[in-house]
């Protein structure tokens, strides 16, 4: 993505974003942008190349509430703040979720042949109040107490991310088409990205049987060998089986981070990545359709037709012809 000019660029995008104890000379590039929606509230995109294993140590001492979002990337986050200190998470894409921190001290180790992109809202904690205030009965309950000032506890929500907030993602990083009003846009944007993840959380302490860190951490593995591979997917006992829990856990866990089944996330995967290869590639209706793992592609053309009530030819057309 090139930086539009009306949003903010920074020479030291990494050390801004974070304050990192020591320059992150190791970075092969580096691109950062960020947009103020208002005085306390905005949205950001980090990209990071890196050839070599790289560990970016930092520390804040404000309180901070974020909506994070990697769209790709690997890396281990070690947090050092009140309730998780020490504690380890594995952060990929497809992983969302919501932070607050009163205090943090961390390190992140990035793996060599990196290529890491994450989005990132920041809110104050007066525009959380400004905007959640009249919808509190929504706002998950270790987050009320925010409604006071700074509190000295720590939360952390994980989930993945769903399809509707990858689409959403992917129109933050196209930028406003022309003729579309740059602010209301990237408004628009920030708000739907924190009332989905809002609702996700919602939606995931309505589940009974809540999963452990330990079983969220296995559910994230499960949707990436999906991804990997999506054109021979495993079926779901052998999916259970690779990644250590039972069928019941592992669909209650999709169900849980991605708000719908297995299968189901499989199938509007392949149909978001089918619609992603018409926009970016040379690929014909046939080349998509077994790139996304359909070897009939009559049943690719219905599904397709289903998903986005367009035939794929009559899509491709449309997209082909600008």
């Amino acid at each position: 993505m090139k930086i539009k000019p009306h949003l903010e660029k920074t020479e030291s995008a990494v050390d801004r974003l974070i304050p990192f104890k020591r320059p992150a000379k190791d970075l092969i590039s580096e691109q950062y942008w960020q947009y103020r929606v208002c005085d306390g509230l905005g949205i950001s995109h980090l990209e990071i190349r890196t050839d070599d294993a790289l560990a970016l140590e930092y520390e804040k001492d404000c309180p901070t509430l974020n909506f994070g979002f990697i769209l790709s990337g690997t890396y281990r986050h070690r947090i050092k703040a009140p309730v998780c200190n020490g504690k380890e998470y594995i952060a990929h894409e497809g992983v969302g979720g919501i932070a607050y921190l009163p205090r943090q001290e961390g390190c992140l180790t990035i793996p060599r042949q990196t290529h890491l992109s994450v989005v990132h809202i920041h809110v104050d904690l007066a525009v959380f109040s400004e905007l959640f205030y009249d919808d509190r009965d929504t706002v998950p309950a270790a987050l009320l107490p925010l409604f006071d000032g700074p509190v000295q506890h720590s939360w952390i929500f994980r989930t993945g991310m769903s399809i509707d907030a990858k689409l959403t993602l992917n129109r933050l990083l196209q930028g406003p088409s022309p003729g579309t009003p740059a602010h209301i846009f990237f408004q628009g944007i920030t708000l739907d990205l924190m009332a989905e993840q809002v609702n996700r959380a919602n939606t995931s302490r309505q589940i009974p049987g809540s999963l452990s860190h330990d079983e969220v951490e296995r559910v994230l593995l499960a949707r990436n060998i999906l991804i990997e591979h999506v054109t021979d997917p495993p079926c779901l006992k052998q999916l259970s089986r690779k990644i250590g829990l039972n069928m019941n856990k592992l669909q209650q866990g999709f169900q849980q981070l991605y708000g719908v089944s297995v299968f189901k996330f499989l199938h509007q995967y392949r149909m978001q990545e089918a619609q992603r290869i018409f926009h970016e590639t040379d690929m014909n209706v046939s080349q998509a359709a077994s790139a996304v793992g359909y070897t009939n592609i009559s049943h690719f053309s219905h599904a397709y037709k289903q998903h986005f009530n367009i035939l794929p030819k009559r899509h491709l057309a449309v997209i082909r012809n600008g």
